[in-house]
């Protein structure tokens, strides 16, 4: 019988190892600082100059060769960059919230239907929408970079609910059984960023307010408020009137 080999003895990560993970950090911070809002969906990264990033990362472009081969080395790496920073998943929740607390002394369904409008406002606004819709593309012809968008709209999706929760439970409303809180705000979100979509291309049918709708009320809002009022239901069970609108607008030809 042959004497089992010596176990394999692997070099172990040591300060060069460090040092290489820590230059390319250093490029991938370059290149963000040169993408711009309005790079958008065929080149995300058609502004970024590799020398300008050589040049900022304090390393010749040879030496940034040795890290990323080629441009499209560069964006995968800093496309993972991105999606994994909190700051692309949690950039204006204090102010959604701040925003929230405003409407305290509001009526409940006008405060919900203001907050609403608010939410498609910021993120039409947003001044790098473009680019997070360029990245989200380009992350879903990548199975790694899927994976990632995936975990940050489960976070999104988290965060979001507990902007709407306190408003809905105003109205006395629960995610209808056996929908979760997630599941309402995961709803939402995609309604808000497809509005948000069209809003990018100067489509403003969905946000302008109209003298057919009820008072303050935009044809973004009632389809929301209708979205919510449809996944959600009454915390008690209550004998309740679940036609709004029918009563909202009536209100609203009368005074």
């Amino acid at each position: 019988m042959s004497e089992p080999l010596p176990p394999v003895r692997r070099k172990p990560r040591g300060p060069n190892h460090a040092t290489s993970q820590a230059t390319k950090q250093r490029i991938l911070a370059a290149a963000e600082s040169q993408v711009k809002p309005e790079s958008w969906l065929i080149d995300p990264f058609s502004t970024i100059s590799i020398s300008l990033v050589a040049k900022r990362a304090e390393i010749s472009r040879a030496g940034l060769s040795k890290h990323f081969g080629t441009r499209e080395e560069l964006g995968a790496a800093l496309t993972e960059r991105l999606l994994n920073s909190a700051a692309f998943w949690d950039d204006s929740y204090a102010e959604s919230e701040r925003f929230i607390e405003s409407l305290r002394e509001s009526d409940p369904l006008d405060a919900l239907a203001a907050f609403l409008q608010y939410e498609l406002c910021s993120t039409a606004g947003y001044e790098r929408w473009p680019l997070v819709q360029a990245l989200q593309i380009r992350a879903a012809h990548d199975p790694h970079l899927a994976d990632l968008t995936r975990a940050g709209y489960e976070v999104d999706d988290k965060r979001e609910w507990r902007l709407l929760e306190p408003l809905l439970h105003r109205l006395g409303r629960v995610p209808r059984r056996p929908l979760s809180g997630d599941d309402v705000a995961a709803a939402f979100i995609a309604l808000v960023e497809g509005a948000a979509m069209r809003r990018l291309v100067g489509e403003s049918r969905l946000d302008s307010e109209r003298g057919d709708l009820a008072s303050h009320f935009t044809l973004f809002s009632v389809a929301a408020v209708e979205l919510l009022l449809s996944l959600t239901e009454r915390e008690l069970d209550e004998e309740c009137d679940d036609d709004w609108w029918a009563t909202r607008n009536s209100t609203s030809t009368t005074s």
